[in-house]
């Protein structure tokens, strides 16, 4: 019997980078939260192994590349919020959201690498922290987005996304 609303479970240098968690534990308690260390996310697992990444907060001050996990499906709004982070953030194919205000004032020096999967960005996921220095890396198969290193834009260019401005790259 689950009597927690969220169990929490530790990920000690395990690299799990597959397209849904294998989570092998009897206990039907969902969502289930992961901590996972070696990148500094705390992720929700559903009962079928997808993940929504819920908060970068472990990121603050990183040094080396956070790499988010194709298990993750989904980027939730206020993930990287206020982050800092000195080095590239990977989306992993297998993300396909990322929601309003995913960025919201982050900190980002690096690049932010998003894979052909992610089929819906939110016209307000990104609002870098002023002195920024990111460059949003598009996967040239993605069918839905395309950067030109001025903008993000749907690949039919209906739809800005995200403009480059002279405060954050």
């Amino acid at each position: 019997v689950c009597t927690l609303m969220h169990a929490i479970i530790f990920l000690m240098g395990e690299k799990k980078m597959s397209n849904t968690y294998d989570y092998t534990e009897s206990n039907d308690c969902f969502p289930k939260t992961i901590i996972d260390e070696e990148n500094g996310l705390e992720i929700e697992i559903d009962k079928d192994g997808n993940g929504t990444l819920v908060d970068a907060g472990l990121v603050k001050g990183r040094k080396n590349e956070c790499v988010v996990p194709g298990y993750v499906k989904v980027i939730r709004g206020g993930a990287f919020s206020g982050t800092n982070c000195y080095s590239n953030i990977i989306l992993s194919p297998g993300v396909q959201i990322i929601e309003s205000e995913a960025f919201e004032e982050a900190y980002l020096v690096g690049k932010l690498v998003i894979p052909s999967t992610v089929s819906y960005i939110a016209q307000d996921a990104f609002n870098f922290e002023g002195g920024s220095d990111v460059t949003i890396e598009i996967d040239p198969d993605n069918p839905y987005y395309v950067s030109d290193r001025v903008a993000l834009y749907t690949k039919d260019f209906h739809s800005l996304i995200y403009f480059y401005d002279q405060n954050d790259g």
